[in-house]
């Protein structure tokens, strides 16, 4: 193999040389062949195609060397602006500051607005109070206290019901009340079932924890007292002969700790009308709307969003709808933000499993003419044909922004009998007197 790269070599060393003529000595003159007269060279005519391509050539070259000319106007203007810039320049050297350049503004993002509901409120349902839920519980029990002064059979009732939240807890001591009356019921003459011994377990661990138990106890009849127990004295409620003969009484307490229903506070709306402005058009909501704080939940979402498009494909639709149940339990509340077309904004604030029906209610109770028919659209279009669907369901949680307008039929029927369709604003006078800028 390397005697043939060899061969291959010189062969081509040997080429080169035939190439270049004969060989000579570099001493020796050479002789240049006289090649005779000179003869003018012929030139023929190009053809079209190439006389096209110079003409084309010729004007490219033209135009690079053409220079634009600059209108006087101009140039005045662009001294001004140097001579101006100077002059600060120097004003600045000499207070011993820098000329500040013009800086661009901030890009604005959803967390820099103004929040648009300073928190969640509810309403007691016994009076016209509104607080937050904490504050509002403190509330009732006062609120309660005062109902039992005037009715102990409802108010008592009532009480337990309304104020214990856990309703297995709630009717495990309720099962309990409600044995120690039968019991006086149907043995109105024995005595033990007349006392409660309050160190027994199961009054202390399932019906004394109860909020509520102690007025009902009172108001049926029973006392606190000291009695022997074991040789030992210990606490009792104890039901009076006088109270324990009236079974009539009685009974009637009986049914209806198991009859009566709870009272709670229901989700104030917080309505507010805003003016028409650009803030009105970004919302910032606090960290009550959700389950979990927002910046939990933005982390949260950011960290599955990777794993879920990497995983699309090979998802069920079992999966990504359980994904999408999962994401709705994160939020708890919804602001609604209806915009008409005068620019008025009307605010109000739902549960996020509200029906789209109490929106549309709550919308209708602002209105002038609360008669006529009117639509609610979001981007996809009119929302009246789904307001049996929540706001989860709608995906207007924890915030939405819909767009108002008057039902496009009766609004033509009623320009032809009035000759107008509606008043300055769909709105009331006083929601619009009361109208806030954001």
């Amino acid at each position: 193999m390397k005697k043939i790269g060899q061969l291959i070599e010189k062969k081509r060393i040997e080429s080169k040389f035939k190439k270049a003529g004969t060989g000579h000595s570099l001493q020796e003159e050479r002789k240049v062949p006289d090649a005779g007269p000179s003869r003018p060279a012929v030139r023929t005519t190009p053809s079209l195609s190439a006389q096209e391509a110079g003409q084309k050539a010729l004007e490219r070259f033209e135009q690079g060397q053409r220079k634009p000319k600059r209108d006087i106007t101009v140039l005045k203007s662009q001294v001004k602006e140097e001579v101006e810039s100077e002059q600060q320049g120097a004003a600045a050297s000499s207070a011993g500051t820098r000329p500040q350049r013009n800086q661009p503004s901030p890009a604005f993002h959803d967390q820099d607005a103004p929040i648009a509901v300073s928190g969640i409120f509810y309403q007691c349902p016994l009076c016209a109070t509104t607080a937050k839920q904490p504050d509002l519980t403190g509330h009732m029990d006062e609120c309660f206290l005062t109902i039992v002064a005037a009715d102990p059979l409802q108010g008592t009732c009532t009480m337990l019901n309304s104020l214990n939240r856990d309703s297995e807890k709630l009717k495990s001591g309720k099962d309990i009340l409600y044995k120690y009356l039968d019991n006086v019921c149907n043995n109105p003459d024995e005595e033990k079932y007349r006392k409660i011994r309050v160190g027994n377990k199961a009054f202390q661990e399932r019906v004394l924890p109860l909020k509520g138990t102690l007025e009902f106890l009172q108001a049926v009849g029973f006392q606190q007292k000291e009695l022997p127990h074991q040789d030992v004295p210990e606490l009792f409620w104890v039901l009076s002969e006088e109270y324990a003969v009236d079974t009539d009484r009685l009974s009637s307490w009986r049914d209806q700790l198991q009859s009566s229903e709870s009272i709670r506070p229901t989700l104030s709306r917080d309505m507010k009308v805003l003016r028409p402005s650009g803030s009105a058009q970004r919302i910032h909501l606090p960290d009550e709307f959700f389950r979990i704080t927002g910046e939990e939940a933005k982390k949260e979402q950011e960290n599955r969003k990777e794993v879920i498009e990497k995983s699309e494909r090979l998802r069920t639709k079992a999966m990504k709808a359980a994904d999408e149940q999962n994401e709705k339990r994160q939020y708890r509340y919804s602001l609604i933000r209806v915009r008409f077309p005068d620019g008025y904004v009307l605010q109000g604030t739902f549960h996020a499993r509200d029906r789209f029906s109490e929106v549309v209610s709550f919308v209708r109770s602002s209105l002038v003419n609360d008669w006529q028919p009117f639509i609610l659209s979001d981007p996809t279009g009119p929302l009246l044909e789904k307001e049996s669907a929540s706001l989860l369901q709608l995906k207007l949680a924890p915030a939405a922004q819909l767009m108002f307008s008057w039902d496009p039929q009766i609004a033509a029927e009623i320009t032809a009998a009035q000759g107008s369709t509606e008043a300055a604003s769909p709105l009331k006078p006083e929601l619009i007197a009361a109208s806030q800028t954001l």
